[in-house]
C-alpha cells in the first residue's frame, strides 16, 4: 500500500550490478547515509538463487500442508519493497518468487502463495527505558542497527528483535542456534545487506541510472523529460504523463560491466576483492560528505587464478 500510495517506484538493479553489491562491505553505512529518493520504493532482482525460502516453513506456517502439492517448488530472493515511515528505521518486506510458475495465471499476492513475503524493519535508533523514547544518532551503522521481525517458522510467536553485530555472530557459529533459526538469519543477513547497498547506489556519485516506464508510451515521454530543460516544455510533458496509468521502472547498472570490461579490458572473471563505501566530503569547509563506491577489484586470469568460490579480501 505505501509503495502504491508513493508513487510505484521501481527500481531494477541489473545482475552483474547485483553481484559487485553483494561483495561490497556495508556494515560502516550510518543513518545519515541512508537516503531514499521517494519514500517508498521497490528494489527488483533477477531471482537469487542462494537466497531461497524453504518451502516446507511456508506450508507449516500458514497451514497449507497439502496446498503446495508440487514438490519441485523454490522461492527465490526476487525484490523487496523498502519504506522509511519516520527518520530511524526502514520497514524492508521481501519478495520470493517461484521461477517454473506460470506467470499469466497469478492471482492476487496477498492469497498467492507463489509469493510468499517476509516483513523486517531495520532500526538504527536506541530505545530509552527511562523516557520511553528513540535516541537517534546520525552516525549509528548499519553493524550498529536492531532487526525487528516476525518469526518466519512460527506464526504464532510475538515480534522478535536482534543486534545486527549479534546476528553476524550467531551466523558464524552455526551450532549455537537451532538449524531453522539459523537459517533464518542467514536469509535476513544476505537479504538486507544488498538493499542497504541498493540505497547507497541510489546515493552514489557515479551511479548508472535510466529511466522507463511499464507503459511504452509514458515511458517515452519521461526518457524525453530527462533531456528537456525548458520549464514550459516540461509542463507539457508531464500533462502528457497524467493520462497514462503507471509504474516508473529505474534500470540501474546496464551499462557497468560493459565500462569496467572497457577499463580492464578483456572478460571478467567472476571473482573480485570486496569493495566498500566512502564518505568523502565536500563543500564549504568540507561539512558535507557525499558516498564514493569503491568498486569490487575484478580478479583477472592474467594476474593468476583465484579459488573457485574465494572472496578475496581487501
Amino acid at each position: 500500500l505505501s509503495f502504491y500510495k508513493h508513487g510505484r517506484n521501481i527500481f531494477n538493479s541489473a545482475p552483474f550490478l547485483v553481484d559487485l553489491l553483494r561483495n561490497t562491505e556495508v556494515g560502516n553505512i550510518r543513518l545519515q547515509d541512508i537516503k531514499l529518493p521517494y519514500q517508498s520504493l521497490y528494489f527488483h532482482f533477477d531471482p537469487i538463487n542462494d537466497i531461497e525460502f524453504p518451502i516446507e516453513s511456508l506450508e507449516h506456517k500458514h497451514d497449507i500442508q497439502y496446498k503446495l502439492q508440487d514438490s519441485d517448488k523454490k522461492y527465490f530472493l526476487d525484490g523487496a519493497f523498502v519504506t522509511m515511515e519516520n527518520e530511524y528505521s526502514l520497514d524492508i518486506v521481501l519478495t520470493f518468487i517461484d521461477t517454473n510458475d506460470n506467470f499469466d495465471e497469478r492471482v492476487n499476492i496477498v492469497k498467492d502463495y507463489r509469493f510468499p513475503t517476509v516483513n523486517y524493519t531495520l532500526d538504527f535508533s536506541k530505545w530509552s527505558k527511562e523516557t520511553g523514547k528513540h535516541i537517534i544518532d546520525l552516525n549509528t551503522t548499519f553493524d550498529e542497527s536492531t532487526i525487528c521481525f516476525n518469526d518466519i517458522w512460527d506464526a504464532e510467536t510475538n515480534p522478535g528483535e536482534i543486534k545486527y553485530e549479534k546476528l553476524k555472530r550467531a551466523i558464524k557459529n552455526k551450532t549455537e542456534c537451532f538449524e531453522s533459526e539459523w537459517e533464518e538469519y542467514v536469509i535476513m543477513d544476505k537479504a538486507l545487506k544488498l538493499i542497504v547497498n541498493c540505497i547507497c547506489y541510489l546515493n552514489s556519485v557515479d551511479k548508472d541510472i535510466e529511466v522507463g516506464a511499464t507503459n511504452k508510451e509514458a515511458s517515452d515521454i519521461l526518457q524525453e523529460l530527462e533531456k528537456i530543460k525548458k520549464t514550459q516544455a516540461v509542463n507539457k510533458l508531464k500533462d502528457k504523463l497524467k493520462k497514462f496509468t503507471y509504474s516508473k521502472i529505474h534500470f540501474c547498472g546496464n551499462k557497468l560491466k560493459q565500462q569496467l570490461q572497457t577499463e580492464l579490458g578483456g572478460e571478467l572473471d567472476p571473482h573480485w576483492r570486496r569493495g566498500h563505501w566512502r564518505n568523502q566530503p565536500f563543500g564549504l569547509g568540507l561539512t558535507q560528505t557525499k558516498l564514493i563506491w569503491i568498486k569490487p577489484t575484478i580478479v583477472r586470469k592474467d594476474k593468476g587464478q583465484p579459488l573457485t568460490g574465494h572472496i578475496y579480501e581487501a
